[in-house]
């Protein structure tokens, strides 16, 4: 179990980087300055990361939790230490996605006030969801 939490530790922190440098990223790179994206082009990215969320939350209650709680009576069970790991990766993973998605919108034009939910979102959901010993 030391080995997979250790293992969860690095692959959070290392997303937590990319997060951080997904702001930075399109600052730095020199592209054609281009309209912004339409309101359903952005209405549309929006709700793709809501359902991100809304994914991550599920995640969280039913993989994470119930293996967090099975590893607390049996902390031997290899199956859940398996799903509390593979849910752990998913959840990191939808809640990057919510960054990336505001990564893209600024690619294709959205004003920095536009995608900063999308960074504050993803940033802050990757730091609630911080791996746990169980």
């Amino acid at each position: 179990m030391e080995q997979q939490l250790r293992v969860l530790r690095i692959v959070h922190a290392a997303m937590l980087a990319a997060a951080v440098l997904y702001i930075f990223l399109p600052e730095t790179v020199n592209r054609d300055r281009v309209e912004e994206p339409s309101q359903l082009t952005y209405l549309a990215v929006a709700v793709m990361a809501a359902f991100s969320v809304g994914a991550a939350l599920m995640v969280r209650q039913t993989m994470v939790s119930r293996a967090l709680e099975t590893l607390q009576l049996h902390p031997e069970d290899g199956a859940s230490l398996k799903r509390w790991f593979s849910g752990n990766m998913i959840l990191f993973a939808l809640c990057e996605s919510v960054v990336v998605y505001g990564l893209a919108l600024r690619f294709i034009g959205a004003t920095w006030v536009q995608v900063a939910p999308f960074y504050a979102a993803g940033i802050i959901l990757l730091l609630l969801f911080a791996p746990r010993k169980p």
